[in-house]
C-alpha cells in the first residue's frame, strides 16, 4: 500500500506539471482538441453517406455503427491522452542515451517511461466520445444495467491497454534498429482497423487482428458485449489480451535493458 501511495503521489504531481505545461501554450491546446473533433465529425459523414445506401454493414445498422465508432474514439482518445506521447518520445532517449537519467531515478523506469507525459489537449474530446455514445444508444433504446456499463467501462480500459502495450513494442525496437519512424507510420492505418466491425474484414486478416496484433478488441469487444449480449468469451477474449499484452511488453523491455548501451559505454 506504501508503494501504491508513493506512486500515485509521483503521478498526482506528473500531472499538474504537465498541465501547467499544456496551458502555457494555449494555442496549441485548442487547435489539437479541434482538429481531431473535426476528423471524428468527418468520419461520422462518411458512415452517413454509407447508410443512405444501405440499412447494415455487416450485420450493424447505422446507429450501432455510431456506438461502435464512438467506443473506439474514447479508447483511443484515452489512449493518446496518457501514453502516447511517451511511447513516442521513448525512441529519442534511445538514440540520444537521454535514457540513462530515466534509469539512474529511485523508480520504476517503465512506469516514469510511459506516464511522464500526459496530453491533455485529449481531454475534451473524451466528453464528444461519450456524446456520441448517448446520442448512439438513446436511438438505439438502451437501458444499460449497472452491470453492462462496467463491464463496458473494464473492456474499454482494456483496449487501451491493448493499444499501449503495441505501441510499446514498437518504440523497444529502436534498442536494436535506432531510427524505427517507417514503423510509427505503420501505427495508425493498422489502428484504424479497429474503428470497422471485424466482420467485414476477410477470414484471414480477420484472424491476424484478433490473434496477432488484436487491435479488433479495442472498440468491437466492448461496443459488442453492450450492443449485443455480455458475452463471457468476448469478455475473457478481451481482457485476457490486455494482461498478455502488458505482460509481453513488460519482458520485452526488460530484454532491451539486458542489451542496452549507455551514452557512456
Amino acid at each position: 500500500m506504501h508503494t501504491l501511495a508513493r506512486y500515485a503521489r509521483i503521478y498526482r504531481a506528473l500531472v499538474r506539471n504537465c498541465l501547467a505545461r499544456e496551458m502555457a501554450f494555449r494555442g496549441h491546446f485548442l487547435v489539437t482538441a479541434l482538429t481531431e473533433s473535426l476528423w471524428l465529425l468527418f468520419l461520422v459523414f462518411f458512415f452517413k453517406i454509407l447508410y443512405l445506401r444501405t440499412s447494415h454493414i455487416a450485420g450493424w445498422n447505422e446507429n450501432e455503427m455510431l456506438f461502435l465508432l464512438g467506443t473506439h474514439y474514447l479508447a483511443t482518445q484515452v489512449f493518446e491522452m496518457v501514453f502516447f506521447t511517451n511511447c513516442v518520445e521513448l525512441s529519442d532517449l534511445i538514440r540520444t542515451g537521454n535514457l540513462d537519467f530515466v534509469l539512474l531515478k529511485p523508480i520504476n523506469a517503465q512506469f516514469l517511461l510511459s506516464a511522464r507525459k500526459i496530453s491533455f489537449s485529449n481531454v475534451v474530446n473524451v466528453p464528444v466520445a461519450a456524446a456520441m455514445l448517448l446520442y448512439a444508444g438513446g436511438r438505439l433504446g438502451l437501458r444499460p444495467a449497472a452491470l453492462d456499463l462496467l463491464a463496458y467501462a473494464c473492456l474499454v480500459l482494456c483496449g487501451v491497454f491493448i493499444l499501449y502495450a503495441i505501441l510499446f513494442a514498437l518504440a523497444l525496437s529502436a534498442f536494436w534498429l535506432i531510427r524505427n519512424q517507417s514503423l510509427f507510420e505503420l501505427w495508425f492505418p493498422v489502428v484504424n482497423f479497429a474503428q470497422y466491425p471485424m466482420e467485414i474484414y476477410p477470414a484471414g486478416l480477420r484472424l491476424f487482428l484478433l490473434f496477432v496484433i488484436p487491435v479488433v478488441a479495442v472498440a468491437n469487444v466492448p461496443a459488442r458485449v453492450f450492443l449485443k449480449s455480455l458475452d463471457l468469451s468476448h469478455a475473457l477474449y478481451g481482457i485476457g489480451w490486455a494482461v498478455l499484452a502488458l505482460f509481453a511488453g513488460h519482458v520485452l523491455f526488460q530484454f532491451a535493458l539486458r542489451r542496452y548501451r549507455s551514452a557512456s559505454s
